[in-house]
């Protein structure tokens, strides 16, 4: 369970990194 925990949570900064990203990105446009 715990593994599966870490495991979310480094997709969950994963996609938040990613997500601000394209913010910026978007910003940049």
């Amino acid at each position: 369970d715990d593994s599966k925990v870490s495991v979310q949570k480094a997709t969950y900064e994963i996609l938040k990194s990613e997500r601000m990203d394209d913010m910026e990105c978007v910003k940049v446009d």
